[in-house]
């Protein structure tokens, strides 16, 4: 049984950069907890998040399927804001709930990686311009640390990220700059596969 039942994972997808923190994402929950949240009425998001998400088949007609590109993370947020440029609105309905468990299907090295290049993906194609004059500075601090976690220049006491995350990160932005996207290529499985037995199952 996953022990975090009652933790809200996603009840929200809203932009944020956070310079303090180094942060340039989507914030995906709210502060409250479940009962505080459940008799609230539906209210739009900019994405729905796909671990459940339910759309007509006439907005599949319309919109077309998910953008391999992305392979896995970010499809979705990609995907809504096709949605919304036809008209359609993402909503978070309060009162349905699932379990998931974060994380559970995509070993770490991987999720860092394709987070990594699919956000900057993302918010080169579909993020407002005032957003992204916020968010790349931020996100400038972010790459700088990686760098310098990697090349050792982080002590012990102040290294808050293992260096093969790190490692992992870097690849995602040389990918992205690489234009090299879908599944990941030979070069990439090397960095973010400990066991490489793994990433045949992927």
């Amino acid at each position: 049984k996953h022990p975090e039942t009652e933790k809200i994972w996603f009840s929200i997808a809203e932009w944020e950069a956070v310079w303090k923190t180094g942060v340039a994402k989507f914030r995906l929950a709210l502060d409250q907890d479940y009962e505080s949240l459940k008799d609230k009425k539906p209210y739009p998001t900019e994405f729905a998040c796909g671990c459940c998400l339910f759309v007509s088949t006439k907005v599949i007609r319309e919109v077309g399927i998910f953008d391999e590109r992305y392979f896995a993370f970010f499809d979705e947020a990609e995907w809504c804001v096709r949605m919304k440029k036809k008209g359609f609105t993402s909503y978070v309905i309060p009162s349905a709930f699932i379990y998931h468990k974060v994380g559970g299907s995509t070993p770490n090295l991987v999720a860092t990686y394709l987070l990594t290049r699919n956000r900057l993906l993302w918010m080169e194609e579909n993020l407002p311009v005032r957003r992204k004059i916020k968010s790349y500075p931020v996100m400038a601090k972010e790459f700088i640390w990686n760098l310098l976690n990697v090349g050792n220049f982080i002590a012990d006491s102040k290294r808050y990220t293992p260096k093969e995350q790190s490692r992992a990160f870097l690849q995602g932005y040389k990918d992205y700059f690489l234009r090299r996207f879908g599944k990941w290529g030979k070069e990439t499985e090397k960095v973010i596969f400990k066991n490489n037995n793994i990433s045949k199952n992927l």
